[in-house]
């Protein structure tokens, strides 16, 4: 099952953060909105790098591709998820993409002002309606916001190579897979696929498909499974190079994780 698509969730989410930990490409099929409140961050859509500072705002429209290249320690941060079907502005996400998604210091005050409200009413989880009432908040976020979007028509009729690329490691990275598989399967050269993770991707074969195991043993370590359950159903050979491997990605060993 892919980890970076085809994400099911279909109603509004909100959080804050006071870090921004760097995160491994991906894409979903819904729209996140990331509103940096204090320090830097560098992040990427569809392979072009924007450098974040206090007061910005991303926006990412469903199948962009995108990460989280690096962010200051202190990198105070809101990030919305939404369904693109959402209510009024739905339209907007369909077949359309930003020109560019950066939206430099667009967090005036009446701006931040509805992210710490929308906030507030989503973490009331004894009021019924903190879904409801949180909508009300993005949807006036989206209206102050996406008027400074400049959406052009999305022509696109293929998957790019990358986006393929990602999708294939997505769905088999919990196999033994290699980058002549995916090259072959795709059919091109290994050689030309080594080159495309060097300067598309930023690092090798091995380490992008390690980081998609790694970020699906995080998620399952969180439920009843043994650590060897995890390593060996995310696709790691042995506990020790999962241990390994784990500990390069988080700065802790699994049961670390698991207890924090």
């Amino acid at each position: 099952m892919s980890i970076f698509h085809q994400t099911l969730w279909q109603n509004v989410y909100v959080w804050k953060r006071s870090t921004l930990e760097p995160f491994p490409l991906h894409f979903h099929g819904y729209v996140e909105v990331l509103y940096l409140k204090r320090g830097r961050a560098l992040c990427s859509v569809d392979f072009k790098e924007y450098t974040m500072k206090a007061g910005d705002i991303l926006f990412v429209f469903p199948d962009m591709v995108h990460d989280v290249v690096s962010a200051d320690a202190n990198s105070e941060n809101y990030v919305l998820f939404l369904p693109r079907e959402i209510s009024v502005f739905g339209e907007f996400f369909k077949n359309k993409v930003p020109q560019q998604p950066l939206i430099p210091g667009g967090a005036d005050n009446e701006v931040d002002m509805l992210f710490e409200n929308a906030l507030k009413v989503y973490n009331d989880r004894e009021n019924m309606y903190f879904r409801g009432e949180a909508l009300g908040y993005i949807l006036l976020i989206l209206a102050r916001l996406l008027p400074r979007l400049d959406l052009l028509d999305d022509t696109k009729t293929d998957k790019s190579l990358e986006r393929r690329i990602i999708e294939y490691c997505s769905e088999h990275f919990a196999d033994p897979i290699k980058l002549s598989d995916i090259a072959c399967e795709m059919g091109y050269t290994p050689a030309y696929f080594s080159d495309i993770f060097s300067k598309k991707f930023r690092g090798g074969f091995a380490k992008f498909l390690n980081a998609l195991r790694v970020e699906e043993a995080k998620k399952q370590l969180s439920e009843d499974k043994s650590v060897s359950d995890v390593a060996f159903s995310c696709g790691f050979g042995s506990i020790r190079t999962f241990n390994r491997v784990f500990k390069e990605h988080t700065g802790k060993t699994p049961k670390e994780y698991r207890e924090k």
